[in-house]
């Protein structure tokens, strides 16, 4: 399971899951006019944590897989990959 956003910190968050994470980020930045990058990568779990979390931040979902960066959703992202929480807005 992955975490992705815009290289510069901006915007909202993707939380997705795929074999091959890196080829999906490839994937993902053929669609995008900025420039992506990945915030975290979480080795366990896969599919039904990535579905718990979409469930759990259901009201921030904007479009699709793609999540406004609130304080918990980064909080969360944050404790999931051992790392420290992105930063709210770039």
């Amino acid at each position: 399971m992955y975490f992705a956003r815009a290289a510069d910190g901006s915007g909202p968050i993707k939380i997705g899951s795929a074999s091959d994470v890196e080829r999906r980020l490839r994937e993902l930045q053929t669609g995008s006019p900025v420039r992506l990058h990945l915030v975290g990568v979480v080795a366990r779990g896969g599919a039904q944590l990535e579905l718990g979390l979409h469930r759990r931040f259901a009201d921030l979902r904007q479009h699709g897989e793609w999540y406004a960066p609130s304080r918990d959703l980064l909080a969360t992202i944050a404790e999931l990959t051992g790392g420290p929480a992105p930063p709210e807005a770039g």
